[in-house]
């Protein structure tokens, strides 16, 4: 077998975990080299059973065997792609909206093709790879370019696809026209568009697009009130159930579990700055730390009992609209300043 790719397919399968390797990587390759085989040389030498011992053991009964570098070159795409499926939080994914109505299941080899298809129709050259892993497309695509006679191939770019979501996540922020339209067609959709959203748990992305969808976190203002509710101590003037009715309108039916919300403010001009124009020229920073085991139903008491007002600051209504990691400040005059907000799930 070639060294070199011995030594690549040695480099990704660094990546799994002694269970992963004998539960997904393994059997891809178990026609040269059998789980049986593996264990009984491991108890032939009687070494260690951690992970780096254990590819020691594969990678040695795998150079042996009569596995062609033909074989290993077309399992590699697979093993590449399982790596990032199995380690998707290392990386930063950005997210589309697909366009169109939402299209059904397709098998890897019909994905694979259509994919190919609108890359050549946009003048790629392209190797693509497809592998459904527990109702998520992942698809690897690796673009090939002619320079001065030689063939160069370009990073890989990965991308994820939940089955039946009309949205897809892309491993680089910096990915073509060309390449997202190719991506947003050969997926079946009739385009795309940016969602404004990065992140790490493509889990997380894709529950705040679908609440972005529903449009969770836009309300309008609240009507004038004809009737007060009646407790045993009169008429409840405070109105704390309309307005804890309100902030649970705004966050829908199920908001995230967030256990630190952090808003942050830099160059805020003071309100008072008109009547007073020794400060108009002064500006002041803010920093609320909200901690607590459920921060959404924290904000939803504090409108109840008038600790926010109602409706509620931007912060707030953001919270379930957002989903971003990090938002910009931009100072507006005197009118204050957006907020940045971190948000950190529980889950």
């Amino acid at each position: 077998m070639n060294p070199k790719n011995l030594k690549r397919l040695r480099q990704i399968l660094n990546q799994f975990d002694i269970k992963a390797l004998f539960d997904d990587i393994f059997p891809i390759l178990a026609q040269w080299v059998s789980r049986q085989a593996i264990t009984t040389e491991i108890q032939r030498l009687k070494c260690k059973t951690n992970q780096h011992s254990v590819l020691d053991v594969y990678m040695n009964l795998l150079k042996d065997s009569e596995v062609a570098d033909e074989i290993i070159e077309e399992k590699i795409p697979i093993l590449m792609i399982l790596g990032v499926a199995c380690n998707a939080s290392r990386r930063t994914w950005t997210s589309y909206t697909l366009l169109g109505d939402t299209q059904p299941d397709k098998t890897d080899s019909e994905l694979q093709d259509n994919l190919k298809h609108f890359l050549l129709e946009n003048n790629m050259h392209a190797a693509v790879t497809v592998k459904c892993l527990d109702s998520v497309h992942w698809v690897q695509v690796i673009e090939k370019k002619l320079s001065r006679n030689r063939l160069k191939f370009k990073a890989p770019l990965y991308v994820a696809h939940f089955i039946g979501e009309p949205y897809m996540f892309l491993s680089t922020k910096t990915a073509s026209d060309d390449i997202l339209e190719s991506l947003a067609h050969g997926f079946g959709y009739t385009g795309y568009k940016f969602s404004n959203l990065n992140g790490h748990d493509l889990v997380s992305l894709l529950n705040h697009l679908i609440q972005k969808g529903a449009r969770r976190g836009s309300a309008e203002p609240l009507p004038s009130f004809d009737h007060f509710k009646n407790t045993s101590f009169g008429k409840d003037f405070s109105q704390s159930d309309v307005r804890r009715q309100f902030i649970t309108d705004l966050m829908g039916p199920a908001p995230p579990k967030l256990s630190n919300y952090v808003v942050v403010a830099k160059d805020l001009p003071w309100k008072g700055s008109m009547n007073f124009p020794s400060v108009s020229a002064e500006t002041f920073d803010m920093k609320i730390e909200f901690k607590t085991n459920d921060t959404v139903e924290m904000l939803k008491d504090m409108a109840a009992c008038g600790s926010l007002k109602v409706p509620p600051p931007s912060y707030v209504r953001n919270l379930m609209s957002t989903g971003k990691n990090s938002i910009k400040l931009r100072v507006q005059g005197l009118q204050g300043a957006t907020d940045t907000e971190t948000q950190t799930d529980v889950n």
